[in-house]
């Protein structure tokens, strides 16, 4: 049995032979791959009889009702599964058959001898975890734990690096102001990375570039003032950037201006896990692009509306150092806060072979999108629960 390269984000676990599993409503455990329609429990006694063996494209569902556990073995070959053994064996195979062996039964409830749940809520370690678990002869073995580098200060000298490569562009009009708050807001911004990015993280959520009233000001992603010092428990003291806009200073902490954005953002998130600490338990927060660009003006402009060859030089540096955010975080799921965002980072993740994240979208907080205006708490909430993330914000999801 040999395990395959894919990794399933929402259920932390490895998948065996192409065979990856999905929860349903009805809590069964079906396979992409190998799933035909289950018709209803009296489908269920076609496979009770050894004249009716199990089928790679027979419904995993069809797996608690199964008897003929010599199919079974034969199926999942180098399991070696004895014909007299309990379908609970799945998940309790090990070198020696009480090795994994759990005193009760899963979280449904149903008895080890008659339900395989307990193998797919088996507390696999995630990609990178500190302990690792590999398939040896069909047995899995735990692996000498590696040693782990210092995450937070790898993370800051990945965005040190990214600042220096990104003065190798010249931005051209209608760019008259360039803020890069990773230097001048170094302060708070590292304070804010040694505190709640010293573990690899499942989520990443990803933004586009800072915004004038939010990380231009604090250092932070979304960084709304008040939420950054009340909630996240951030401060620090904010200097200059090298060419301020007089229609655009920075101040800090002491700015009075709102951003509606970060505001939004982070008050879903304290109103979804209570504490920081809970989100930051298997999630952190990067921008694809850590500058913030003005016109004469002093209007905003975008990464998406620079000239092209500005644009193609600042993504080239950016993705690059995005994907080493990624690998370094060990994240499995990328979280999009807009389209934007989600396509940036969809397709640094591929140019760079980074392919074992799942990449998804949420809708962006911003203002300037009627419908964020009107009801963007329910609408994220109704895709945070649709894309399986809530898993991930709730207080007692188990660390790898």
């Amino acid at each position: 049995m040999q395990a395959s390269n894919f990794w399933h984000p929402m259920w932390n676990q490895v998948c065996y032979d192409n065979f990856s599993f999905f929860p349903s409503s009805d809590h069964r455990y079906y396979s992409p791959n190998l799933y035909v329609s289950n018709t209803g429990a009296a489908s269920h006694s076609n496979y009770r009889t050894s004249s009716h063996p199990l089928h790679p494209y027979d419904a995993v569902s069809s797996l608690p009702a199964y008897d003929n556990m010599n199919a079974l073995q034969s199926y999942r070959g180098a399991c070696s599964l004895q014909p007299s053994d309990g379908l609970g064996s799945l998940h309790q195979y090990g070198s020696n058959a009480s090795m994994f062996r759990a005193d009760v039964g899963g979280r449904c409830g149903c008895s080890p001898n008659n339900c395989i749940h307990g193998f797919f809520d088996f507390p696999f370690p995630r990609r990178n975890a500190e302990s690792s678990y590999q398939l040896q002869s069909g047995i899995l073995r735990e692996m000498p734990k590696p040693i782990q580098p210092n995450i937070a200060e790898s993370y800051l000298d990945v965005e040190l690096k990214l600042c220096q490569d990104l003065t190798q562009i010249e931005f051209k009009s209608p760019v008259s102001h360039v803020y890069s708050p990773l230097e001048y807001a170094i302060r708070p911004h590292s304070q804010f990375i040694r505190r709640f990015c010293t573990t690899q993280k499942d989520v990443l959520f990803v933004g586009m570039n800072p915004g004038p009233f939010g990380m231009a000001q604090t250092g932070v992603p979304f960084g709304e003032v008040s939420m950054v010092r009340e909630w996240l428990k951030i401060s620090g003291s904010v200097d200059k950037p090298k060419l301020e806009h007089p229609k655009r200073r920075v101040q800090g902490f002491r700015c009075r201006r709102s951003e509606v954005s970060g505001k939004r953002f982070w008050s879903l998130f304290q109103e979804l896990c209570g504490q920081p600490e809970n989100f930051f338990r298997c999630c952190f927060v990067y921008n694809m692009c850590p500058l913030m660009f003005l016109s004469e003006a002093g209007k905003n402009i975008t990464p998406d509306k620079l000239h092209v060859a500005e644009r193609s030089a600042l993504n080239r540096i950016c993705d690059a150092s995005f994907c080493e955010i990624v690998k370094l975080l060990g994240s499995s799921v990328i979280v999009g806060v807009g389209k934007y965002a989600c396509g940036r980072a969809r397709s640094a993740l591929q140019e760079h072979g980074v392919g074992y994240v799942h990449v998804m979208d949420i809708m962006h907080p911003s203002p300037a999108n009627p419908q964020a205006n009107k009801a963007w708490r329910e609408i994220v909430l109704k895709q945070l629960g649709d894309l399986g993330l809530m898993m991930y914000l709730q207080p007692s999801h188990p660390v790898a």
